[in-house]
């Protein structure tokens, strides 16, 4: 089941036509995604979460860069930089990612010996 969750977010990205900039962009209710790397991460490991939306208009744009990031335990997953998680220790943390008055949020779990779980929470 994770498998073929995460299969679909990234054939989802991969749809992607374009990235918007800013919130100018009105998008679709509940259509805000969040997709993160299949491979398995180990403690200090970095990776970028993408977020997709679809138009009012039904285009599927990326809206990682514009996206509000956070993390529900920074001790687990923290972002170094805008869009960039990293890996600190083992164990469980939620992602979220807020934009146009939606939230979605993916839960992402790490061991110390580099296996990685995705879940889909919701969004």
């Amino acid at each position: 089941m994770k498998r073929s969750m995460m299969t679909v977010a990234l054939l989802v990205l991969a749809g992607c036509s374009s990235q918007l900039s800013d919130e100018s962009e009105p998008i679709a209710n509940d259509s805000l995604r969040i997709g993160v790397p299949a491979r398995a991460q180990n403690v200090g490991a970095q990776f970028r979460p993408n977020a997709t939306a679809k138009t009012l208009d039904d285009a599927l744009v990326g809206v990682s860069a514009v996206a509000e990031w956070s993390s529900s335990d920074e001790e687990v997953a923290s972002f170094v930089e805008p869009g960039v998680v990293r890996f600190n220790h083992a164990g469980t943390a939620t992602l979220t990612a807020r934009y146009g008055g939606q939230t979605a949020t993916v839960e992402v779990t790490a061991s110390a010996s580099g296996a990685l779980s995705v879940v889909t929470i919701g969004g």
